[in-house]
Protein backbone atom coordinates (compact mmCIF):
# COMPACT_ATOMS: atom_id res chain seq x y z
CA UNK A 1 0.00 0.00 0.00
CA UNK A 2 1.50 3.60 -0.77
CA UNK A 3 0.65 6.62 0.22
CA UNK A 4 0.78 10.62 -0.43
CA UNK A 5 0.58 12.99 2.20
CA UNK A 6 0.47 16.35 1.72
CA UNK A 7 1.06 19.05 3.76
CA UNK A 8 3.36 22.37 3.48
CA UNK A 9 7.35 21.71 3.75
CA UNK A 10 6.69 18.08 5.65
CA UNK A 11 4.93 15.88 2.28
CA UNK A 12 6.03 12.31 2.26
CA UNK A 13 5.53 9.20 0.01
CA UNK A 14 5.12 6.63 2.26
CA UNK A 15 5.14 2.48 2.25
CA UNK A 16 2.74 0.77 4.27
CA UNK A 17 2.28 -2.84 5.22
CA UNK A 18 -1.66 -3.31 3.67
CA UNK A 19 -2.53 -5.19 7.02
CA UNK A 20 -1.49 -3.04 9.66
CA UNK A 21 -0.68 0.34 8.57
CA UNK A 22 2.51 0.52 9.61
CA UNK A 23 5.12 2.48 7.57
CA UNK A 24 7.75 0.66 6.03
CA UNK A 25 9.57 2.98 4.23
CA UNK A 26 9.11 6.95 4.18
CA UNK A 27 10.87 9.35 1.88
CA UNK A 28 10.39 13.44 2.25
CA UNK A 29 9.85 15.34 -1.09
CA UNK A 30 11.37 18.93 -0.95
CA UNK A 31 10.25 21.26 1.01
CA UNK A 32 9.11 23.28 -1.93
CA UNK A 33 6.11 21.06 -2.84
CA UNK A 34 3.01 19.94 -1.22
CA UNK A 35 2.57 16.27 -2.24
CA UNK A 36 -1.35 15.27 -3.69
CA UNK A 37 -2.31 12.52 -5.22
CA UNK A 38 -0.27 9.12 -6.37
CA UNK A 39 -0.93 6.45 -8.55
CA UNK A 40 1.15 2.81 -9.31
CA UNK A 41 1.59 1.82 -12.85
CA UNK A 42 4.03 -0.67 -13.84
CA UNK A 43 6.47 -0.80 -11.15
CA UNK A 44 6.49 3.14 -10.66
CA UNK A 45 4.75 5.63 -8.50
CA UNK A 46 3.45 8.62 -10.10
CA UNK A 47 2.92 11.61 -7.93
CA UNK A 48 1.68 15.18 -8.47
CA UNK A 49 1.80 18.18 -6.34
CA UNK A 50 -0.81 20.59 -5.58
CA UNK A 51 0.61 23.93 -6.77
CA UNK A 52 3.94 23.52 -8.23
CA UNK A 53 2.53 21.87 -11.64
CA UNK A 54 5.50 19.36 -10.53
CA UNK A 55 5.27 15.34 -10.84
CA UNK A 56 7.22 12.93 -9.85
CA UNK A 57 8.14 9.32 -10.45
CA UNK A 58 9.37 6.97 -8.09
CA UNK A 59 10.56 3.08 -8.27
CA UNK A 60 7.70 1.58 -6.00
CA UNK A 61 10.49 -1.04 -4.72
CA UNK A 62 12.91 1.53 -2.95
CA UNK A 63 11.02 5.23 -3.15
CA UNK A 64 14.25 6.25 -5.36
CA UNK A 65 13.07 8.60 -7.27
CA UNK A 66 13.89 8.41 -11.26
CA UNK A 67 11.89 11.62 -13.18
CA UNK A 68 10.08 14.29 -12.45
CA UNK A 69 8.34 16.17 -14.89
CA UNK A 70 6.56 18.98 -15.48
CA UNK A 71 2.45 19.53 -16.30
CA UNK A 72 -0.57 21.40 -16.87
CA UNK A 73 -3.63 21.82 -16.05
CA UNK A 74 -6.78 23.86 -15.98
CA UNK A 75 -6.51 25.33 -12.41
CA UNK A 76 -2.65 24.56 -12.77
CA UNK A 77 -3.03 21.69 -9.80
CA UNK A 78 -2.73 18.55 -9.08
CA UNK A 79 -5.17 16.72 -6.94
CA UNK A 80 -5.50 13.10 -7.67
CA UNK A 81 -4.73 10.78 -10.05
CA UNK A 82 -5.31 7.12 -10.99
CA UNK A 83 -4.45 4.95 -13.96
CA UNK A 84 -6.80 3.60 -16.38
CA UNK A 85 -5.09 0.74 -17.81
CA UNK A 86 -7.77 -0.43 -20.43
CA UNK A 87 -7.11 2.99 -21.79
CA UNK A 88 -3.46 3.39 -21.09
CA UNK A 89 -3.44 6.89 -19.52
CA UNK A 90 -3.47 8.13 -16.23
CA UNK A 91 -6.66 10.59 -15.04
CA UNK A 92 -5.51 13.85 -13.34
CA UNK A 93 -8.11 15.97 -11.19
CA UNK A 94 -7.19 19.52 -10.32
CA UNK A 95 -10.05 20.26 -8.25
CA UNK A 96 -11.86 21.74 -11.66
CA UNK A 97 -14.94 20.82 -13.49
CA UNK A 98 -12.45 18.89 -15.61
CA UNK A 99 -10.55 15.60 -15.89
CA UNK A 100 -7.32 15.45 -18.17
CA UNK A 101 -6.20 12.62 -19.19
CA UNK A 102 -2.43 11.92 -19.97
CA UNK A 103 -0.31 8.94 -21.82
CA UNK A 104 0.63 6.50 -19.63
CA UNK A 105 4.47 6.16 -21.48
CA UNK A 106 4.42 9.99 -21.97
CA UNK A 107 3.21 11.64 -19.06
CA UNK A 108 1.32 14.43 -22.16
CA UNK A 109 -1.95 15.13 -22.08
CA UNK A 110 -4.04 13.42 -24.67
CA UNK A 111 -7.32 13.61 -26.03
CA UNK A 112 -10.14 16.27 -24.94
CA UNK A 113 -10.52 17.07 -21.19
CA UNK A 114 -14.24 16.06 -19.72
CA UNK A 115 -16.12 18.01 -17.63
CA UNK A 116 -17.75 16.38 -15.00
CA UNK A 117 -21.06 17.88 -12.72
CA UNK A 118 -22.84 16.24 -9.79
CA UNK A 119 -26.41 15.60 -10.36
CA UNK A 120 -28.63 16.79 -7.28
Amino acid sequence: LYESTGLNGKSKVRRLDATTLDVIQSIDIPREYFGEGITYHNGNLIQITWKKKTGFVYDANDLSLLLDFPFETERMEGWGITHDASNNRFIVSDGSQYLHFWDDQTLEEVGERVKVWRLD
